[in-house]
């Protein structure tokens, strides 16, 4: 009896004077909160991207399912201001989108909702993330994505991929550089197995396929980048695609993956959430703290003009070449 006169006290002292905005606020945090503390490991949900309807499955078996399980797609601050640029760079008609890295596939459940004509390419070596694309584009029934069971490098054959130990069914990263136990790196602590993927080169694919145009490309391949590039030469340098490339900054090849598209003629531009800022080198970001800790940023590269690179930012992302935020992120490491 007296807990419950103490929670009626509190609910008349407090919440009875908070603004209805405010409380919508809290009602949707606690909301959020109860969706993350239990969310299944199995199980079909929806997300709506620019108002199409995505069915995805088992949010409990990976941190970007459970993401968007918890957030909603819009919400969900997982790669969203790359989500936006591919949003923007998909809906060009025709487009040819090979989404290089592709985990789950959600850049490519992206290109497929906003651009019906579209054409895209889910390159992905895990098994199970393969599986996983595959069941998706057969319960939406999408028709322009083509899954590529492949690792893309600079040569045609096998090769080892590091895959970490977790519980998640569907792993979120794994890379040909060991960065988990034995190695310095973020993910030290973790255990990891080891599997030989198929691998092949852009070249290679592009003319096996005969493919005559690519326009966007989204990079993410834990530091295989400049791998993925040099067999790939060919077809940037006759296609010049939009390319999004996520940059381990603790990487010393970091700026060998910078140099690598800027004598293809690409110009460089860091991804943040206030917009583009243009970059002659990778952001250098410090340590926060502790050592051995590994920071990573997108980048976009393009061949297209200033005024439109700064009008795609503007739209996607609200700013362009915000110098004092850059200047905030290079000092606190801090991206949002």
């Amino acid at each position: 009896m007296q807990r419950m006169m103490l929670k009626r006290m509190l609910h008349l002292l407090v919440y009875k004077r908070l603004s209805k905005e405010t409380k919508s606020r809290l009602a949707n945090t606690f909301w959020r909160l109860y969706k993350f503390l239990s969310v299944p490991s199995e199980g079909k949900f929806r997300i709506k991207i620019k108002g199409h309807i995505v069915i995805l499955k088992d949010p409990g078996n990976s941190t970007i399912l459970s993401s968007m399980y918890t957030h909603g797609y819009s919400n969900s601050d997982w790669e969203q201001p790359q989500r936006r640029l591919v949003e923007y760079l998909s809906s060009y008609n025709d487009t040819v989108f090979f989404d290089i890295g592709s985990n789950i596939g959600i850049f490519a459940y992206i290109a497929e909702s906003v651009n019906p004509s579209a054409k895209i390419y889910a390159f992905e070596p895990l098994p199970a993330n393969v599986s996983y694309i595959k069941d998706i584009v057969r319960l939406n029934r999408f028709r322009n994505i083509s899954v590529e069971p492949y690792a893309l490098s600079d040569s045609t054959g096998t090769s080892t991929l590091f895959v970490p130990q977790t519980t998640y069914k569907y792993p979120d990263l794994a890379s040909f550089v060991n960065r988990f136990e034995g190695s310095d790196r973020l993910h030290r602590n973790l255990q990891s197995w080891k599997l030989e993927v198929n691998v092949t080169t852009l070249d290679d694919f592009v003319s096996d396929k005969h493919i005559n145009k690519i326009d966007l490309i989204k990079l993410d391949v834990e530091e295989a980048e400049i791998e993925v590039i040099k067999g790939g030469e060919i077809t940037i340098s006759r296609f010049h695609p939009d390319i999004i490339c996520e940059i381990l900054i603790d990487s010393p090849r970091k700026y060998e993956v910078f140099a690598c598209l800027t004598i293809l003629g690409y110009r460089g531009y860091l991804i943040t959430p206030k917009g583009l800022v243009r970059e002659e080198e990778p952001l250098i970001l410090p340590n926060r703290c502790y050592e051995g800790v590994t920071l990573f940023a997108d980048h976009y590269f393009t061949f297209r003009e200033e005024g439109e690179v700064e009008k795609m930012s503007v739209s996607c992302l609200g700013n362009y070449n915000d110098m004092e935020f850059l200047s905030k992120i290079s000092t606190t490491g801090y991206m949002l």
